[in-house]
């Protein structure tokens, strides 16, 4: 669970798990605002979410983390090692975490969470195309928003602070 920067750069992990275990069951744990970029990636069977605002109470957590705990999980990805995220992944109860290990930090997150991922799928494939899968509501917005520009524009994203 990260921020929307991690959420995208980890469209890879189950896309890839996808490709190779079509029927392997996907859920999604993220923060309550950036769940609307996933609840229509086909990929993704249940969508988690944490409510921002709660993100740091610690008996929320924990009931998020209980209610995880319910489905049985064979195994978990935690792309971030964030002390929350280390507590969730307790809490689900799973003998199987796969986590971006320190090393992690030194190469780009896309590398380094789809690398943390082969621990638990070794025979996963880069996808040719990594897609997200967003409601034709989102589509519209954006488009209400830039449709009268008069010019072209460029969206920089230069990296951020581990690059």
């Amino acid at each position: 669970m990260g921020a929307i920067g991690d959420v995208i750069n980890s469209l890879i992990i189950h896309q890839a798990i996808k490709e190779k275990h079509p029927d392997v069951e996907i859920h999604y744990l993220t923060l309550d605002y950036i769940a609307p970029l996933l609840e229509n990636d086909p990929h993704i069977s249940k969508l988690w979410t944490i409510e921002d605002a709660k993100k740091k109470n610690l008996r929320y957590i924990l009931n998020v983390g209980l209610e995880l705990r319910k489905e049985r999980y064979d195994a978990v990805i935690s792309v971030t090692n964030s002390i929350r995220n280390k507590l969730l992944n307790l809490c689900t109860g799973s003998k199987k975490i796969a986590k971006r290990g320190k090393a992690g930090h030194k190469e780009h997150s896309v590398k380094a969470f789809y690398n943390s991922t082969k621990v638990l799928f070794d025979d996963l494939e880069i996808p040719e195309r990594v897609k997200l899968t967003v409601s034709e509501g989102i589509k519209d917005k954006v488009y209400d928003r830039i449709k009268n520009f008069q010019r072209p524009f460029i969206i920089l994203n230069p990296g951020g602070a581990h690059d």
